[in-house]
């Protein structure tokens, strides 16, 4: 099995798990930051 980077941010809101991925640069801490705010 070949190992494979991937990029993403987790968050936990309430009892809810998500996890956003994407390309370097694409935005997934703001979304996270957007997301708890």
């Amino acid at each position: 099995m070949r190992a494979e980077n991937i990029h993403g941010t987790a968050l936990l809101i309430g009892e809810c798990g998500v996890l956003i991925t994407g390309p370097s640069g694409s935005g997934k801490t703001t979304l996270a930051l957007t997301l708890l705010d």
